[in-house]
């Protein structure tokens, strides 16, 4: 898959919070406030109505990002959900027991669906041709695949969800990127005002 050659994409980081950058046309689309992909405020997963501290953070990172992940698999347990892990599992170790611990299948599925919601709901609106998950979180290979089975029950055409191969540091190369896009648009526009 040739990533770089797409134009019109969205990128979601899931880690210790959730937010998605949008490529339209080739440009980065920052919305009429700047809040364009502040995807956590979505109303997927807690419900704003009756529980309004979760606007605080947003309903979908409530639920999805990592605090939520732990609160879920904390649920499970408490439930009585059969696990080889105790409280103390951190995320990477539900993520890691998810192919042969109950408790911690649950959680991930769970995850796998919040998230197929988010996506299924910005495709609906703004229809990329990919969405790429990074972050702690988001760069699990676990997790797209289970995305993606989600979506076809949920969505009425195919959505591609690929995991990045840059991993955790796909964030960080981004910023990168967009400071250099940005110090080189500056640099020309200053050239182009001395010639005048």
């Amino acid at each position: 898959m040739v990533w770089h050659a797409r134009l019109d994409f969205a990128f979601i980081a899931i880690g210790t919070g959730i937010g998605m950058g949008l490529v339209s046309g080739g440009q980065v689309v920052h919305g009429g406030r700047g809040a364009a992909g502040e995807i956590a405020y979505l109303p997927i997963g807690a419900d704003p109505f009756t529980h309004p501290e979760v606007l605080e953070r947003g309903p979908l990172e409530e639920v999805a990002a990592a605090s939520g992940i732990v609160a879920a698999f904390h649920a499970q347990l408490d439930a009585g959900t059969n696990s080889r892990l105790d409280h103390d599992a951190t995320v990477a170790d539900i993520f890691a027991a998810a192919d042969d611990d109950p408790a911690a299948l649950a959680v991930v599925n769970q995850e796998a669906r919040w998230l197929a919601l988010a996506i299924a709901a910005v495709a609906a609106v703004v229809d990329p041709t990919l969405f790429v998950l990074g972050g702690g979180i988001g760069s699990n290979p676990r997790l797209a695949p289970m995305i993606r089975t989600h979506l076809k029950t949920i969505a009425p055409f195919d959505i591609d969800v690929q995991t990045s191969p840059l991993g955790e540091r796909a964030s960080t190369i981004g910023a990168i990127a967009a400071g250099l896009a940005l110090a080189k648009r500056d640099l020309f526009s200053e050239l182009g005002d001395n010639d005048g």
